[in-house]
């Protein structure tokens, strides 16, 4: 999860794994990264490496829903580290396959409220490459840019001018997992299991 909010002229921004669990009252003194915990709806979370680490059980992010439960905690938490004003405009990156109307109205019915005052929607692969690009849009030259996911592969296109090219934008169906799989089959040849996540997390 990648967050990114401008206030005041002030960036801020966070990057934690898409994974949380339950969390707990502890000291978070000794953890060198910033660690994060949430309180919500009653309930106590850790997110990212310190759920891992803290919590007795842990979720991942593993479909494209914006509006599923595991996404409405890991927003929470990115909220937690990049909001900064008690009114926000949420903007959510999609893959390109549900970048659509439908998928709009989901997502503002399910955040937009008294603290988040405007909800809109983007395609990933899009913010890929304007990063990539140091925010300075390319109208001279086609641009691209290939944004390998661990379930999917988006690919962004765009025409000189920066028109984007519809026909060759997609999201493709393959990601790292599919190389991570290749990865656990030569473990377990050799005696050694591992989950994805745990072969994706080693150093």
């Amino acid at each position: 999860m990648k967050g990114y909010s401008l206030y005041n002229d002030k960036e801020y921004s966070c990057l934690f794994k898409s994974v949380y669990g339950d969390g707990r009252n502890i000291s978070l003194d000794d953890y060198k990264e910033n660690p994060i915990y949430i309180e919500l709806d009653g309930n106590e979370y850790f997110v990212g490496d310190l759920s891992e680490k803290e919590s007795m059980k842990c979720i991942r992010n593993a479909g494209d829903s914006k509006v599923s439960p595991v996404v409405r905690i890991l927003i929470s938490a990115a909220l937690s580290e990049i909001a900064v004003s008690d009114n926000v405009s949420l903007i959510l990156g999609v893959p390109y396959k549900i970048f659509k109307k439908s998928t709009l109205k989901e997502v503002q019915k399910e955040y937009r409220d008294s603290t988040i005052v405007n909800v809109n929607i983007f395609r990933e692969a899009d913010a890929a490459l304007i990063y990539a690009m140091g925010n300075r849009i390319n109208e001279n030259n086609p641009v691209g840019m290939v944004n390998i996911g661990f379930r999917t592969t988006e690919l962004s296109y765009f025409d000189k001018g920066f028109k984007f090219n519809d026909k060759l934008s997609t999201t493709i169906e393959s990601g790292n997992q599919n190389a991570l799989k290749i990865v656990q089959k030569k473990l377990v040849d050799l005696g050694i299991t591992k989950s994805l996540p745990e072969i994706d997390t080693a150093d």
